[in-house]
């Protein structure tokens, strides 16, 4: 068990600590480490001042009526810069519905934001970086790219 000298001394039976916490606090305190340490786990390693990119690449998603691609490319800095491209409809007679994306943004952690504005209303895109995956989720204007193309799911890197 992963616990500071303060709550191991609280929690373990040896001969000065006492078990003064409850199964759920050590629960509790195990979440907390554990949610910090997948933070820490998919940051950019720096050596000596030099970042290894682990973010660059072609992400894709969809299937036969609907996909989407993203190329990332580390700039440096802690900043990305995503480019994107969504279809919805593609096999509708009179064609998909596009919607693209192109933006920079800063790296917190293993997430990336981006949120634009339309008709009073925010559009916005999170993107959390999974190793070789990435999860976008969405909140969606109806409209801002046209009807129902979204960038929203699952992402595969590409090799």
């Amino acid at each position: 068990m992963f616990l500071c000298l303060d709550h191991h001394d609280q929690y373990d039976s040896e001969t000065r600590q006492s078990k003064n916490l409850t199964i759920q606090e050590v629960k509790n305190f195990r979440n907390e480490l554990q949610t910090h340490i997948k933070e820490i786990w998919y940051q950019a390693p720096k050596f000596e001042g030099v970042t290894v990119d682990i973010y660059s690449g072609r992400y894709e998603r969809g299937n036969d009526f609907e996909s989407s691609e993203l190329d990332i490319k580390y700039i440096g800095d802690n900043l990305i810069q995503v480019r994107g491209f969504a279809l919805w409809g593609k096999t509708r007679e009179f064609g998909p519905n596009i919607g693209e994306l192109d933006f920079i943004a800063e790296v917190q952690g293993n997430k990336v934001m981006f949120t634009d504005k339309l008709f009073n209303e925010e559009y916005r895109l999170e993107l959390t970086f999974y190793g070789q995956k990435l999860a976008a989720e969405e909140k969606y204007i109806v409209g801002y790219f046209g009807m129902n193309a979204s960038f929203e799911g699952e992402y595969y890197k590409l090799k």
